[in-house]
């Protein structure tokens, strides 16, 4: 094996040492920003959420994909981590080729928001959430079939309509940059499952962009693989070390900024599992940290067939930044529900 010959078992010894992935947010944290995420759960009843019960971690320890599975196991149920359907054998020749070509590490540009402040997060329990139903989760996903649509772009397509009404006027033909993480466990393998395994697609936006474009563009982007190459991009410290990372993540900090991320963490169905549930009306949502350079950050999920939505928005961008959140999801829910069901 390739790996039994130095210096590459030093580089494999290294690679596994760590949570590479996990270095950024905890040198993110040292620099003042949040690192932290959260699970929660709560009952969905007469299209309300009630009696919500949160789990929080920080996400230098695991991803979403990951926190779903271990906040279950410790309900009682017997869950793993999702791992990629991606079956193809990636050669360790070819993950070198795919590191060199790695592009789109940094944003288009950066983002001409209406209003910017200095303002911080007080904690991390300022979000919006929203969900529905199972027949409605039932209806979206029966029209998104029927018109072989994605549900991940039809979300980020709402969502990026509803946050370009942000950014200035003279600013919405501009492109900008969205986040999109990718779990790839299976394609790449640590030790612990749990750690983080998640890369991710940019996508370069504008107010006008369509379901079409949108879909073009992440489908190439994929199927060139060059996602997987940023995992590697992102591992640099295997081979410069933490300090120089965190050189890097100063230096992006100031002139790195993006609208925010979008996640999803999959679809979980546990209603045939024993464990501490709260019974049919049983719903789960999740956060991520957000930060100036990423103020955006939705959430989708699927939790015994009720999908729901969580907005975090950045008070960098919004004297109101909960009520602005609300609003924003308030539209994209409604458009869910008029126009796609």
């Amino acid at each position: 094996m390739i790996f039994s010959i130095w210096p590459f078992s030093i580089l494999k010894n290294r690679y596994l040492s760590r949570d590479w992935v996990g270095v950024w947010y905890e040198i993110l944290k040292e620099r003042g920003e949040n690192d932290q995420c959260v699970i929660g759960r709560a009952k969905y009843i007469d299209g309300d959420i009630h009696e919500p019960q949160y789990f929080e971690y920080s996400h230098s320890l695991m991803d979403g994909s990951a926190s779903i599975p271990f906040y279950l196991t410790k309900l009682g149920a017997k869950r793993g981590p999702i791992f990629s359907n991606y079956k193809k054998e990636i050669s360790f020749f070819d993950h070198i080729k795919l590191a060199f070509r790695a592009k789109d590490i940094s944003p288009a540009h950066k983002p001409n928001w209406k209003i910017q402040s200095q303002k911080r997060p007080k904690n991390n329990y300022e979000f919006a959430l929203k969900a529905l139903s199972v027949d409605e989760t039932k209806k979206f996903n029966d029209y998104l079939k029927e018109n072989k649509l994605s549900q991940n772009i039809v979300i980020l397509e709402l969502l990026n309509r509803f946050v370009f009404e942000l950014i200035k006027e003279e600013s919405q033909n501009e492109s900008y940059s969205w986040l999109l993480p990718i779990n790839i466990r299976g394609i790449v393998n640590k030790i612990n499952p749990y750690e983080n395994h998640t890369s991710f697609v940019q996508m370069r936006l504008n107010a006008n962009s369509t379901y079409e474009s949108i879909r073009k563009v992440f489908s190439a982007k994929v199927k060139t693989l060059n996602h997987i190459g940023l995992w590697w991009v992102h591992h640099i410290g295997v081979l410069f070390g933490r300090g120089y990372m965190a050189k890097l993540s100063r230096k992006s900090a100031g002139k790195n900024f993006w609208l925010g991320t979008f996640s999803n963490v999959g679809s979980w169905d546990v209603r045939d599992e024993t464990y501490d549930s709260l019974g049919e009306q049983e719903v789960w949502f999740a956060t991520t940290p957000g930060s100036r350079n990423f103020p955006i950050g939705l959430v989708a999920m699927e939790f015994n067939a009720k999908l729901s939505l969580t907005l975090k928005v950045h008070p960098f961008i919004s004297e109101n930044h909960v009520d602005t959140a609300k609003s924003i999801l308030d539209k994209i829910i409604t458009e869910i529900r008029s126009n796609y069901s």
